[in-house]
C-alpha cells in the first residue's frame, strides 16, 4: 500500500510541474503576408524589463516560446530586421495561441523626443545575441554575473556552462581567446559594465570558419564583445593583504585595450590555501588539480600571466599569444604522541614527520592568422606545455619503555 501511495504522490508532482510549463505559439508575417523566418520573440517582466524567455520564428514563421505561469504584467515582443510587434499581457495563466501576427513596419523616432530603447536579444541563423544593457547586475560585477541573467544559461558547481542544454567549451573576449580556451580567467577579472553585448553560437573549428562550413560540433562558444567606448584606456584591480604567522596574498591585474590591441597581466601569491575570489579565482585554470594543492597543510601559490592580441599589419592578425606559469607549494606536519599500558611496563611512542609537495606548470599558447588573398590563409597556432613535480619527506619516531613498580 505504501508503494502505491508514493507512485501516486510522485505522478501527481510530475503531472504539477508539467502542467506549470506553459507555451505561447503564433504564425509571424510581414505587411506582405509573407512568413517571416528568424524573427526573435522575447517576453519581458514589465516592471524591470527583465527577459523570462526567448525564441525564435522558423521558416514558416512559426514559433512556440515557452514559460512558467506569470501572475503580473509582461510584454510579448516581435523584433525582425525592419519590422516589430508588441502586446502587453496582463496575466499568463495558460497556454496562448496567438495565431496570425502582421508586423508592423518600425516607425522613425525623433531621438530629441524620446529615449530610443534596444531590443534586449536577437537571433540571427545559428547566432544568439543579447544586449548586456537589458541585463540587471551590480555596478560592481565581474561577466560571470551577465550569464547567470540570461534564460536557458545555467553554470554549474564546477564553474561548467551550459546553454540550453548544449556545453560551452569556448569563451572569447571581442572574438578572440582571453589567456584560456574555458574562459575562466576573463568571467571572473573582466567588469560587466564594459560589455556591449554577448554572443552565442555553435562552436567551429579553425577549418570550418576559415572555409565558413556548417558546424559540426554539438557545443557552444560565448563571445563578449566590449563597447567600442570602452575598448581603450588601462584598467586594474589590486588586492594585498598581510596577517599574523607571516601570512599573506597579494594578486594583480591589469589590462590594457586600445583598439586592436588587448594586453593582460595576472600575478597572484599567497601562502594561506586561499579558495577567494582573489586568489584560485584569477588563476582557477593555471594549475589547479596539480601536486600540492590537494588534501591539508599549508600551500604557497604564486602564478603569473600574460595575455596579448594585436593587429598585424593590413592582412594580419595575432589572434592570441599567451603565457603562464604556476608554481604551488604544499607542506604538511604531523606530531603524535601514543602510550599503551601493559601489565609490567608502559610504552610511550613520539613521531614527528613532514612532507613537501612543490608542482611548477609552464604553458604558452599562440595563434595568428594571415590572409594571403580572398582564396587563400594562413594559420599557424604553435603551443608549449610542462610540468614539474618534487617531492621530499622525513620522519622521526622514539619509543620510551617505563617498567611499572
Amino acid at each position: 500500500m505504501k508503494k502505491i501511495l508514493l507512485f501516486v504522490f510522485l505522478v501527481c508532482n510530475v503531472l504539477i510541474v508539467y502542467a506549470q510549463r506553459l507555451h505561447i505559439d503564433g504564425r509571424v508575417s510581414d505587411p506582405e503576408k509573407k512568413p517571416v523566418e528568424n524573427a526573435t520573440i522575447y517576453l519581458l517582466k514589465a516592471k524591470d524589463s527583465t527577459i523570462i524567455n526567448y525564441t525564435a520564428t522558423n521558416k514558416e514563421g512559426k514559433f512556440s516560446l515557452q514559460t512558467d505561469e506569470i501572475k503580473e504584467p509582461s510584454f510579448l515582443k516581435i523584433d525582425a530586421e525592419k519590422f516589430s510587434y508588441s502586446k502587453t499581457l496582463e496575466k499568463i495563466e495558460k497556454s496562448l495561441s496567438l495565431g496570425d501576427i502582421e508586423l508592423e513596419k518600425k516607425k522613425i523616432i525623433d531621438i530629441d523626443e524620446v529615449k530610443i530603447t534596444v531590443s534586449p536579444v536577437k537571433v540571427k541563423n545559428d547566432t544568439i545575441e543579447f544586449n548586456a544593457s537589458a541585463l540587471k547586475v551590480r555596478p560592481d560585477s565581474q561577466i560571470d554575473e551577465l550569464l547567470k541573467q540570461i534564460p536557458g544559461v545555467e553554470i554549474g558547481n564546477d564553474g561548467k556552462i551550459t546553454v540550453n542544454g548544449k556545453s560551452v567549451d569556448q569563451i572569447m573576449v571581442n572574438g578572440k581567446p582571453f589567456f584560456d580556451k574555458e574562459g575562466k580567467t576573463a568571467l571572473q577579472n573582466l567588469p560587466a559594465d564594459i560589455i556591449k553585448n554577448i554572443q552565442f553560437t555553435t562552436t567551429k573549428t579553425k577549418e570550418e570558419e576559415l572555409t565558413k562550413r556548417p558546424a559540426k560540433s554539438q557545443n557552444t562558444t560565448i563571445n563578449f564583445n566590449i563597447d567600442e567606448k570602452k575598448n581603450k584606456g588601462l584598467m586594474s584591480k589590486i588586492l594585498a593583504g598581510y596577517g599574523s604567522d607571516k601570512r599573506y596574498e597579494g594578486n594583480v591585474f591589469l589590462n590594457y585595450f586600445k583598439g586592436d590591441t588587448k594586453i593582460s597581466v595576472l600575478a597572484s601569491a599567497n601562502n594561506i590555501n586561499s579558495k577567494s575570489s582573489s586568489g584560485d579565482q584569477i588563476f582557477d585554470t593555471m594549475g589547479r588539480g596539480s601536486a600540492g594543492q590537494q588534501g591539508g597543510g599549508i600551500q604557497k601559490f604564486s602564478s603569473f600571466g600574460l595575455n596579448y592580441n594585436d593587429k598585424l599589419g593590413k592582412d594580419g592578425n595575432l589572434d592570441n599569444l599567451s603565457l603562464q606559469y604556476t608554481d604551488s607549494n604544499n607542506e604538511t606536519r604531523s606530531k603524535a604522541s601514543k602510550t599503551t599500558l601493559l601489565p609490567d611496563y608502559t610504552l610511550k611512542t613520539d613521531s614527528e614527520s613532514s612532507n613537501q609537495n612543490e608542482s611548477r606548470q609552464y604553458n604558452f599558447n599562440s595563434s595568428v592568422g594571415i590572409k594571403l588573398d580572398s582564396l587563400t590563409n594562413i594559420y599557424i597556432a604553435p603551443s608549449f606545455s610542462k610540468s614539474e613535480t618534487f617531492g621530499s619527506g622525513q620522519s622521526v619516531s622514539s619509543t620510551l619503555r617505563i617498567i611499572n613498580f
